[in-house]
């Protein structure tokens, strides 16, 4: 038996829909917070949350283990922001070890 990918797990064992979800992932004692996009024709997108120092974020892709920059991905200058960072409150809807 083979392991998922973060590609598959997130579209197949997690529970999101299709549409924005926000996901928890953990490894070890470190965790961060992303919004997951599942496109209706599969495509998973993730913006992850912008750590403490970070000054931005972007859309990536996920394909297979791998985050790649979406082509013509907008880097959003949102760490300072209240407004941008609220949407990262709350409960995930689900929670991914890595």
């Amino acid at each position: 038996m083979t392991a998922r990918t973060i590609e598959q797990t997130l579209k197949f064992d997690s529970g999101l829909v299709i549409g924005d979800n926000l996901v928890e992932f953990t490894k070890g004692d470190r965790t961060r917070r992303a919004i997951i996009r599942i496109g209706a024709r599969g495509a998973i997108y993730g913006l992850m949350a912008p750590d403490a120092g970070d000054m931005y974020s972007a859309f990536d892709r996920i394909k297979g283990d791998k985050w790649a920059s979406a082509p013509g991905a907008i880097k959003l200058w949102g760490a300072k922001d209240p407004e941008f960072m609220k949407q990262f409150a709350g409960a995930p809807r689900a929670v991914i070890p890595l």
